[in-house]
Formats: C-alpha cells, sequence, structure tokens
C-alpha cells in the first residue's frame, strides 16, 4: 500500500512574506539600538541561527515529529533535515519526542 503525501497549502507570499520581512526589520532594528555603538556580531550567522533553530522544532512540532513531514513542510529533502537538526545540536530531542510518541 503507497502512503499517500500529504499536500500543504500553498502560502500567499504577498501577505505573508512582507510580514516576516517586516518583522525581521524591526527586530533588526531594535539589535542595533541596542548596541549602542558596540560592533555588532556577523548578522547573517545571528539571524539564520536566530531564525532555523525555532523553525525546525516548529515544523517537528507541527508533524508529530516525523522528519520526513517535517522536511516536506520546510520545503527540503530529509538528508539536508537530518543536518540541521545536527547543526543545531536538536537531534536528542528528536530522539527523545520520538519515544515519547511510541510510549517508550
Amino acid at each position: 500500500m503507497a502512503h499517500e503525501k500529504k499536500a500543504f497549502p500553498s502560502l500567499d507570499r504577498s501577505k505573508y512574506g512582507d510580514y516576516f520581512e517586516m518583522a525581521v526589520h524591526e527586530k533588526l532594528d531594535r539589535y542595533f539600538e541596542q548596541l549602542e555603538g558596540a560592533q555588532p556580531l556577523p548578522l547573517f550567522e545571528l539571524v539564520m541561527d536566530a531564525v532555523e533553530k525555532p523553525l525546525l522544532v516548529y515544523a517537528l512540532e507541527r508533524c508529530n515529529w516525523k522528519q520526513i513531514e517535517a522536511a516536506r513542510m520546510l520545503g527540503i529533502n530529509r538528508n539536508t533535515l537530518h543536518k540541521k537538526l545536527q547543526h543545531h545540536r536538536l537531534m536528542d530531542l528528536v530522539h527523545s519526542q520520538n519515544e515519547k510518541e511510541r510510549g517508550v
């Protein structure tokens, strides 16, 4: 029996893209205000790490910790998700949540 793929609704980028861009812009403005002239951290790494880790956890939670489904929701392949989970040191969390799901 073939597994049925879940389809995720398409995103209205004109609506949500602006929202997320505006939120990032506002947070960056606030970050620079709080620096009070101090040298900022490298922005790309700072923002990507701040956004990517909670995004991965959120997707996994929404998909009941099933990596294949979370990867599909994120629009990346499972191997890429696995590497990102390792990078953010989330594999122990994933394993413990999977054990809870199985009742171990």
